[in-house]
């Protein structure tokens, strides 16, 4: 008599095609937490790169995050600093300035109103 066997990775067999079993669910995934999601397939699954990150070259688990403070991909203020976070980035008024979150930043003094000739001027 043949009788399908499924194991536990919900294989196939050749005589019944068994219930897929979820991998990224189960948390036996190979796919790096902080750069990837895992995303369920049948029979496997994938590991695609979250927001902020780029696929690596011969890698499927893994992402390299994007430099948005070196590639000038972000939206700090001329007068802010950029720092790199894993997948983002976080903007900070200089020394002497301050704003919104650092995307838009002019001195105590004039506050926020400064224009950008103003600030250029400073």
């Amino acid at each position: 008599e043949n009788v399908a066997q499924c194991d536990d990775q919900g294989s196939y067999t050749p005589y019944a095609l068994c219930e897929d079993a979820d991998e990224c669910e189960r948390g036996v995934d190979s796919c790096d937490g902080l750069s990837t999601d895992c995303t369920n397939t049948v029979g496997a699954y994938t590991c695609p790169c979250k927001h902020g990150f780029v696929p690596i070259v011969g890698e499927s688990d893994r992402c390299d995050d994007i430099d948005e403070c070196g590639s000038l991909a972000n939206d700090c203020d001329p007068l802010a600093q950029c720092l790199n976070t894993p997948g983002s980035f976080i903007c900070s008024c200089n020394v002497g300035y301050a704003g919104e979150r650092g995307i838009r930043c002019g001195t105590i003094s004039l506050g926020l109103q400064a224009s950008p000739e103003e600030r250029e001027s400073l």
